[in-house]
Parts: C-alpha cells; sequence; structure tokens
C-alpha cells in the first residue's frame, strides 16, 4: 500500500514540476478586455488638444508605447478651433442643407479607441421621411461596439458590434484609421474564416484582394458649413458594403480582417495582426 502510495505521490510531483518547466497555456489568461470608451464631443477644439487626447487614450491600449506620436499622414490634416461631424450626422434636406454638429463626435469612436483597427462607420444619411428619421436614431447606437478583447497569444483583436440595420440606398463602410495609425498599411477579408455575409458595392474590394488603407481625418467640406468641419475621409467603394444574411445556424456571425504593415506576397501569408467582427443578433436597439 505504502508503494502505491509513493508511486502516485511521485507521479503528482513529476506532473506539477512539468507543468512549472511548460506551464500549460490559460486561453482566459491570454485575453485582455477592452474598454469601449463612448464618443466624446470635440468641436472647436484646437489640434494640440486633440493630439494630446489621443495620446491619453493610446497610453491606455493595446498600442501603448511612451514615444507614441500621432501619425501626421492620418492626423495632420485637422486643423484648429473648427466643429466636428456629429455621430447623429443625419440631414434633413427640406429645411436644413448642413450635417448636424451637435453633440459627440462621430470621428471621436475611432480617436478614443485606439485598440479598434477596424472599426464600422456610414455616410451621410438624408432625413426625408419618417422611416428615415427612426434609422438616424438607430444607427449611431450601431457605431459604438458593445464590447472588444484582444489576444496577443493569437494576434487577435475581437470586436462584438449590434447587428447592422438595413439601408435604403446608404451602405456602411469598413475604416481602418487606427489601423493605420499604427502602422497597418494593408487590410484584406477573409471570407473563408467569416460566417457574416455582406455585398460590397462594387466587384473589386477588400475581399477579393488585398488593399491599401487609406484613411484620414481632414478639413473637409461635406458638412457644408461654411469654414468646413474636422472629418474622416476617404470616401472609397471597395470598403463599402451593404450586409446581405447571416449564416444559418450561427449565433453569432462575424467578418474575418487580416493586416499587414508591408504588401504580403498573397491574402494567405499570415497575417501581422487579425481583427474579428462579431454580430450579436440579440442586443436591442
Amino acid at each position: 500500500m505504502k508503494k502505491k502510495i509513493f508511486a502516485v505521490s511521485l507521479v503528482l510531483c513529476s506532473a506539477a514540476l512539468l507543468n512549472f518547466i511548460f506551464p500549460m497555456k490559460n486561453n482566459a489568461d491570454d485575453e485582455e478586455n477592452i474598454t469601449i470608451n463612448e464618443p466624446i464631443e470635440l468641436n472647436y477644439k484646437t489640434k494640440e488638444e486633440i493630439y494630446n487626447i489621443r495620446k491619453s487614450y493610446v497610453e491606455q491600449s493595446i498600442f501603448a508605447d511612451s514615444n507614441y506620436q500621432p501619425s501626421e499622414e492620418v492626423f495632420g490634416g485637422i486643423e484648429d478651433s473648427k466643429p466636428w461631424i456629429a455621430l447623429n450626422d443625419c440631414v434633413d434636406y427640406s429645411t436644413n442643407y448642413h450635417a448636424n454638429i451637435e453633440g459627440p463626435s462621430m470621428h471621436s469612436k475611432s480617436l478614443i479607441n485606439p485598440s479598434l483597427p477596424v472599426m464600422i462607420d456610414y455616410p451621410f444619411y438624408i432625413s426625408t421621411s419618417p422611416e428615415d428619421k427612426y434609422l438616424c436614431v438607430q444607427i449611431p447606437k450601431i457605431m459604438v461596439p458593445l464590447s472588444a478583447k484582444y489576444s496577443k497569444e493569437n494576434k487577435e483583436v475581437e470586436i462584438t458590434y449590434r447587428t447592422l440595420l438595413q439601408l435604403r440606398g446608404g451602405a456602411y463602410q469598413f475604416t481602418a484609421v487606427n489601423a493605420k495609425d499604427f502602422g497597418y498599411n494593408y487590410i484584406y477579408l477573409d471570407k473563408s474564416k467569416s460566417t457574416y455575409k455582406v455585398d460590397f458595392v462594387t466587384n473589386d474590394n477588400l475581399s477579393t484582394s488585398v488593399k491599401d488603407i487609406s484613411d484620414f481625418i481632414h478639413l473637409g467640406n461635406a458638412c457644408r458649413i461654411e469654414g468646413g468641419c474636422n472629418n474622416w475621409s476617404r470616401n472609397r467603394e471597395d470598403f463599402q458594403f451593404k450586409p446581405s444574411s447571416l449564416a444559418a445556424g450561427v449565433a453569432t456571425p462575424s467578418l474575418y480582417f487580416k493586416l499587414w504593415k508591408t504588401m504580403p506576397s498573397s491574402p494567405q501569408d499570415e497575417a501581422d495582426l487579425n481583427v474579428k467582427i462579431n454580430f450579436n443578433q440579440i442586443n436591442s436597439y
């Protein structure tokens, strides 16, 4: 009996020693929850103030770097003391040709959420009917993710949004301001790893080949306010899409993106960073 107890003890000690030398991977320990920061108002702030806001949020992000400076290619076009297009940017052409600037600024979404390399945006929405006005209220809620997490082991940021609403005539657009700012210059939507079906507005799009990322923020005239507004650009059809259908039997459909700092030889190359965007069908508006 003593020999059996000794043998069992020896096995347990050996297992503990092996686990100490070669620790088993705990996936839960690898995952880091990312705080989703609600959009803020940026109207009439100076460029220096905007940069300081950006740097303060980067310090708390997965890309934290004591030497970080906002990319001039991405943020250099911001001008002092200008309005910013609001998160609810519907334009009622029957009474007002100007975009809304009141309240939280649309592109503060990216500015204060640097851990989210790829996000979803939408163009100006024209409010001319009760249905359109309903969408004006609901769409801004979609633009802010519900949650996100980061796996260093998998080099993957996972972001969860509400399910997208269908738009009449309009289209959503993938934006990658944060990816570009941190040196990720190329993107590809890997359909083989995606379970959410979207219809791109053009046949040549980021799911057919690797595309360059050209997002930036500058002073533009799209708001139709004299002197212009600081807003995001560029308008790219190869990044624009409409939600089509969900994969049958998939509780949380997703889209899977691959990001590279330098142009890969093939879309199948291992990515420098992966981004998985989930869509929560259960969450209400």
